[in-house]
């Protein structure tokens, strides 16, 4: 081949390249056919929203799905993919994740010892469970140590708590077992 046949031009990169490719200004390397930047893969366009995709099939929102292909991709554009990816998911619009986040409630506090409590589980290494019940007006905590989550097991001391403290006016909890269980509802019906 001939000098005649090529022809070489120095290219030198922008002094200032805009903040939409400042991530891709680091130096990069092709190793197996593959174009590698800072460790990560850049991907061609064919395959950025089947990387999206992918990624967002767990349905585990945006920060988690963004963490999750910056920290093995890279291309142009990748957080707003992510984030429309994500608002236009029907199961994360049902769950609550794409939306806007819920408002701040205030409300008054009770007025009383026990009025108002607050349930919850922690688990310990053994597999057992704390369960903890705090009074929202003192914020005295009551534990009691159990084997299972199970209502039946549940029950027994809530009613020992009450018989010391009086019945609660109100017991906030989320809505996991045994929480949506019928026999808690059950329970606090009589």
């Amino acid at each position: 081949m001939t000098d005649s046949h090529c022809s070489t031009r120095r290219v030198s990169a922008p002094r200032n390249p805009g903040s939409r490719f400042r991530p891709f200004t680091m130096p990069a390397k092709s190793e197996d056919g593959c174009f590698l930047k800072a460790l990560r893969l850049v991907l061609p366009a064919n395959l950025r929203s089947r990387a999206v995709a992918l990624t967002h099939g767990t349905h585990q929102g945006i920060i988690k799905s963004k963490n999750s292909l910056w920290s093995k991709v890279l291309f142009p554009g990748l957080d707003q993919q992510v984030e429309e990816a994500v608002r236009s998911c029907t199961v994360c619009q049902a769950s609550g994740q794409a939306g806007l986040p819920a408002p701040v409630i205030t409300e008054c506090g009770p007025t009383a010892p026990w009025q108002r409590a607050s349930a919850d589980f922690g688990s310990l290494t053994d597999g057992s469970y704390m369960m903890i019940i705090v009074d929202d007006y003192s914020r005295y905590p009551e534990v009691e140590f159990i084997r299972t989550t199970a209502a039946a097991n549940v029950i027994p001391k809530v009613e020992k708590m009450m018989a010391s403290h009086g019945l609660f006016g109100e017991i906030r909890m989320d809505n996991r077992p045994p929480f949506s269980s019928h026999e808690w509802a059950e329970f606090l019906q009589t």
